[in-house]
């Protein structure tokens, strides 16, 4: 986004809501947009079952959408080319400066919290809208050739529910609340609210605009099993904090001097 300059523009408009919400935004349409190459990734590998293809897709859009959203974010790398670069280029950290302390201040707080807002409104609103579908449903009309063909479309326009790109957005987004729910706090009540309006407007999709899904189990228990990253991850961000914050001496950094040989 650097290279473009996308945001310079926008920064000039000298609105505090357009500079606030205008980077969040950006980076909901880019975090919504992009696990679709995923998740066809996944549809192209040609699994056995429909099970197993939810599954790799709910594994691989979890971790895309954790490096995109959360990680690079977090630590000022605004891309993968500067994150590779800065693990394994041995001249990176000579040549250019990477201040870790600049990390966890309040206006990267505010940052996530205006995109777990965003998330709760603009994102259940479209799985609502289903526009994505809707799309689909213009471009397979405007491609049949007969009118049974055409007939054929309108009877068959519902599909399942995509549990394995739901259960990735939705864990994606309850991982960034884990993870900054002590560092800030006030981000905890914005997750609750998501957690809500992504509650009814599933249940409402699953009722009523969805075909029944047939799948196994081990998809949802795979989603609990993969939601217990959300806690590791809040527990190496406070570290991480208190090691940059306090240094590596402090108690809560777990270096407290003479009592560590005990």
């Amino acid at each position: 986004m650097d290279k473009f300059n996308v945001t310079k523009p926008v920064e000039y408009l000298n609105n505090p809501i357009v500079t606030q919400f205008f980077p969040t935004l950006l980076l909901w349409a880019f975090s919504a947009l992009l696990p679709t190459i995923v998740y066809y990734s996944a549809f192209f590998e040609a699994h056995w079952t429909r099970s197993g293809e939810n599954r790799t897709t709910m594994h691989k859009c979890y971790t895309f959408l954790i490096f995109m959203v959360l990680l690079l974010p977090s630590l000022g790398l605004s891309s993968l080319d500067v994150f590779f670069r800065w693990l394994f280029d041995k001249r990176f950290l000579a040549d250019a400066a990477v201040r870790f302390e600049c990390v966890f201040l309040p206006d990267n707080g505010a940052f996530f919290v205006n995109y777990v807002i965003a998330s709760a409104f603009i994102g259940n609103a479209m799985d609502l809208l289903r526009i994505p579908g809707l799309l689909m449903y213009m471009t397979r009309l405007c491609l049949a050739r007969s009118a049974a063909e055409r007939r054929n479309v309108k009877r068959h326009q519902a599909y399942e529910f995509q549990f394995g790109a739901a259960y990735a957005w939705m864990m994606c987004v309850f991982t960034v609340v884990m993870t900054y729910s002590i560092t800030c706090p006030i981000i905890v009540p914005f997750g609750l609210m998501y957690m809500l309006l992504k509650h009814l407007a599933d249940r409402y999709n699953m009722y009523y605009a969805y075909l029944p899904s047939k799948l196994d189990k081990k998809i949802h228990s795979g989603a609990v099993n993969q939601v217990v990253a959300a806690p590791i991850l809040c527990l190496f961000w406070l570290l991480f904090f208190s090691t940059l914050r306090t240094g590596t001496r402090s108690p809560s950094s777990g270096r407290s001097g003479p009592y560590n040989s005990l």
